[in-house]
């Protein structure tokens, strides 16, 4: 068993109405666990295709990404991802934006609205001076 990120020989393409578009062409690498890898290069070389794959946002073209020996086939609470642009529901706090994600999910109503319960303001005086700010901020939200 390997625990980490492999990539074979992974293709992305993307249609276009003349030729495909290559993104990624025969990648193949080896993150094991506990290494930090950075990725990078200049726009538009395929940085973000590559970890929308890994994300499972995307499928290759060609070839596979596991993690710890598991094929990447959809998006997965085993795996995070830090978009670029804004990722957030404007319209929504930022309750239920987290909420959102456990929703469909499926956790059952009940377990919601704990969550709900549990993120209440907290009463007057109860933040420190050094996380005031911080407290406040949430609370606001």
């Amino acid at each position: 068993m390997t625990s980490g990120l492999r990539a074979k020989s992974v293709w992305r393409e993307f249609a276009t109405e003349g030729r495909p578009i290559v993104a990624l062409q025969d990648i193949s690498l080896d993150v094991g666990e506990s290494e930090f890898v950075s990725i990078v290069g200049p726009s538009g070389c395929g940085k973000s295709t590559f970890l929308n794959i890994a994300a499972g946002f995307l499928a290759p073209s060609r070839g596979e990404l596991s993690l710890d020996d598991v094929q990447i086939t959809r998006p997965g609470a085993d795996r995070g991802m830090v978009f670029q642009e804004h990722a957030l529901f404007p319209w929504m706090t930022v309750y239920r934006n987290i909420e959102y994600g456990l929703r469909i999910q499926g956790l059952p109503k009940p377990e919601l609205e704990m969550m709900f319960i549990a993120s209440k303001p907290l009463p007057s005086g109860a933040c420190s001076r050094e996380v005031s700010n911080s407290c406040h901020s949430v609370q606001s939200s």
